[in-house]
């Protein structure tokens, strides 16, 4: 495999995350960044920047990574089963390093699977990719959930309008969590180091942190109390496991996050 990796297309940019991502590459000047886009998509970028529409056909793709070292993939939940055809595309393309869409708690771990069933998409994804390595080289980053999303949308179980929060368990669970900007400068990294982070998962995290702590920080930068419901994990297990198993894929969310991070979701233990 011939190092080191200059051109990079983005396939997901315009994302929550995605977006994080792009900036820190175009803020490193190190990479010839471009971006692929669907032809249906009305999603804008930077000025300058080499945006390629695609309507996800073979053909389409292997064309718009012809010449490219790296493809990251940040699609959402959506486009997860669409990450097999970008796979293939690259390999086709001569493409030398595959990013998937990882992003968050630990895949690897058959046990954040059984908590949390739709990560199983993601690992038959790294599988895939494990095949195929002796021609395109994988790096899979696992960073935690995203600590400055999830605060904003309430998925970390704090409501920032209303000054409520949800507690699992005491809130003392701690788990590793990552802002979007850190992911974006990990990507990068992985990038500017392919030799020694080439088909494996790698592991990084903002910070380690608990709800006890979020919230004690959250009510002295607001300066006054919040309204706390406590919530014990066994019974919400047993709900949510039959939600889903009734097709109800909702009903594994926020609260994973702090149930996997019992020393399951911490990506440094």
């Amino acid at each position: 495999m011939t190092f080191p990796l200059k051109n990079v297309v983005i396939v997901g940019a315009a994302g929550n995350l995605g977006s994080h991502v792009l900036k820190a590459f175009l803020s490193s000047n190190a990479f010839n960044i471009t971006v692929l886009s669907r032809d249906s998509s009305t999603s804008t970028f930077p000025d300058g920047l080499k945006v390629i529409k695609s309507d996800y056909s073979h053909d389409s793709l292997v064309s718009a990574f012809k010449g490219q070292d790296a493809v990251i993939s940040i699609v959402g939940n959506g486009g997860f089963s669409n990450q097999q055809k970008l796979i293939d595309a690259a390999l086709a393309a001569g493409v030398k390093r595959f990013i998937p869409s990882e992003f968050g708690n630990n895949t690897a771990d058959e046990r954040v699977r059984a908590l949390a069933p739709l990560l199983d998409g993601k690992k038959a994804i790294v599988d895939y990719l494990k095949e195929k390595q002796d021609r395109l080289s994988w790096t899979a980053l696992i960073t935690g959930p995203f600590f400055d999303w999830g605060l904003q949308t309430g998925f970390l179980g704090f409501n920032l309008q209303s000054h409520e929060a949800t507690i699992y368990d005491a809130g003392t669970i701690p788990a590793s969590v990552s802002t979007l900007a850190q992911i974006g400068r990990a990507l990068v990294a992985v990038l500017q180091n392919p030799e020694a982070t080439g088909n494996q998962y790698v592991y990084v995290e903002s910070f380690t942190v608990t709800q006890k702590q979020i919230l004690g920080a959250l009510e002295k930068a607001t300066g006054k109390g919040w309204k706390v419901t406590d919530v014990d994990f066994e019974p919400l297990i047993q709900e949510s496991t039959e939600r889903f198993k009734g097709g109800d894929f909702s009903a594994v969310t926020g609260w994973a996050v702090w149930k996997l991070g019992a020393g399951v979701g911490r990506v440094v233990e």
